[in-house]
């Protein structure tokens, strides 16, 4: 992959990351998701966000969806995955919280060793078996440039953000949902 990354911060303290890349010539095979990745402090231990869910959102795997404000604490079973149509985000500790809005409405969450990872997915596949291929997978070889925008913004007791207030806050404690003792690769 090769390809350049804009990261630029206004005077209001908005950041902006804008990023088009392409795949190295020759390379081949498939892409299954593909995007700008960031790694948050440990602190921050929710994620909010106005969108489908509150399960994963890939082809093939919208079904049981809704629109509406959801909240997953990072430990909760069903907090990995990809979330769609979402219009705007945010990642929360008990007081602050990391905004995040994507042009095209993909961000995928992870849980890794404690910390949530937030990636602004400009490809996302949906779901294989051992016997099929995964749905819109891209090949490497067809696929021109991989391109996005992902805007972070803080809302911080000092200075919060206006129209957070009718949408996310209070935040509110969120429980996870943890019902096993011990899960397969969490």
């Amino acid at each position: 992959m090769s390809g350049i990354v804009n990261i630029s911060v206004s005077d209001n303290g908005v950041i902006q990351s804008d990023y088009c890349l392409t795949p190295s010539s020759g390379a081949d095979g498939y892409f299954l998701e593909c995007g700008l990745t960031l790694k948050l402090d440990s602190i921050f231990d929710t994620f909010r966000w106005l969108g489908e869910g509150p399960f994963t959102y890939t082809p093939g795997k919208t079904m049981y969806n809704k629109r509406n404000c959801w909240a997953l604490h990072k430990n909760d079973l069903r907090f990995i995955g990809n979330r769609g149509l979402v219009d705007i985000a945010v990642a929360t500790d008990k007081q602050r919280g990391i905004g995040l809005w994507s042009d095209n409405g993909n961000i995928g969450v992870e849980n890794i060793n404690g910390s949530i990872y937030i990636s602004q997915n400009a490809i996302v596949t949906g779901y294989g078996s051992k016997f099929t291929a995964p749905q819109k997978r891209k090949t490497m070889d067809n696929l021109k440039e991989i391109k996005g925008t992902l805007l972070l913004f803080i809302d911080d007791p000092m200075y919060p953000i206006s129209f957070w207030e009718s949408i996310f806050k209070p935040y509110q404690t969120i429980v996870p949902e943890q019902p096993y003792m011990k899960s397969y690769g969490w």
